[in-house]
């Protein structure tokens, strides 16, 4: 989709701001569970797409949909909770109240390693509180939020509620969400290193923004542990955070001397050693054979 089909989407949601914040809280709830509805009736499909799309096992793709499921639940049901606060007031003849409206158009990006669970967790939060929402899902795996938006559209979201848009250029759209003036509300989950970007860019509007960030997701394992054990865990692991690329687990084990020993483990067939790009530190990433005996190396541990 073309920056003109982004922007095109932005002004579609905030045509539609009015109609949809006037509806009772209890209305839009209604919405968001017959949402919850379909994707239930409908999850072998999205298991499906999930797994062939985005590389899942079955079984974790099963997971994801029912998480998905659950987000619009629970916030199906916070959209009739959304209370305002009487303060009290520095004298008697004043009377102070909190009053809790929609702030408009929300812009949500959401990342590559879970494409459904994600967008449910943004978006429904942003819609029963009666905003409306664009959103640009990862370049890498756009197809169940297509799906997931197709099963909204038959649960009744008003036209222009919704918007969804597709993007090779991850991030001109994102500079189109966070700098569009329409946009009153950024919503992003990836690297540290786009989010820099995207508080730069919402800073000239002073935009609200809520941001989740990646990290290094360790995988701490001691001296008295059973490895073969920990290689399953670490594998496990592996496939719930980021499907068939595990290059987000490591291995760390403090021995008496003081030095670390710390391994990665790969299903690759042969034994690979390469530095990261991102390694300041001279860490070495060692790689083991499949059902063959770990392979580590040392460092010190870093100050």
């Amino acid at each position: 989709m073309s920056a003109d089909d982004a922007r095109a989407a932005i002004e579609s949601a905030h045509a539609a701001q009015e109609p949809w914040a006037h509806l009772t809280a209890r209305e839009r709830s209604n919405v968001l569970w017959e949402w919850h509805r379909l994707i239930l009736k409908h999850s072998d499909d999205l298991v499906a797409i999930l797994a062939a799309k985005m590389g899942k096992p079955l079984v974790e793709a099963k997971s994801e949909v029912q998480h998905a499921a659950a987000y619009l639940q629970w916030f199906a049901e916070e959209a009739s909770r959304i209370y305002g606060e009487t303060i009290s007031a520095p004298s008697n003849d004043r009377r102070m109240l909190v009053i809790k409206q929609p702030i408009g158009v929300v812009g949500a990006i959401t990342p590559w390693n879970f494409p459904a669970s994600m967008v449910a967790r943004k978006i429904s939060a942003a819609l029963a509180a009666g905003c409306m929402v664009v959103l640009k899902p990862a370049e890498q795996t756009p197809l169940v939020a297509g799906a997931m938006f197709a099963l909204a559209k038959l649960a009744g979201f008003p036209e222009g509620v919704l918007n969804l848009v597709y993007a090779s250029d991850g991030d001109a759209r994102g500079r189109g969400l966070s700098s569009h003036p329409k946009v009153r509300k950024v919503s992003f989950t990836g690297s540290t290193e786009v989010a820099l970007l995207l508080m730069r860019q919402c800073s000239d509007q002073v935009k609200p923004i809520n941001f989740e960030l990646g990290g290094n997701a360790p995988f701490i394992v001691f001296d008295d542990t059973d490895i073969d054990t920990a290689v399953d865990g670490a594998i496990d692991r592996c496939l719930q955070q980021d499907a068939p690329g595990p290059g987000r687990n490591l291995r760390y084990t403090q021995g008496p001397s003081g030095r670390v020993r710390w391994s990665f483990v790969s299903p690759s067939p042969a034994v690979h050693r390469k530095r990261p790009p991102n390694d300041h530190q001279g860490v070495w990433f060692c790689l083991a054979k499949p059902g063959g005996h770990l392979i580590s190396d040392q460092m010190p541990i870093a100050s």
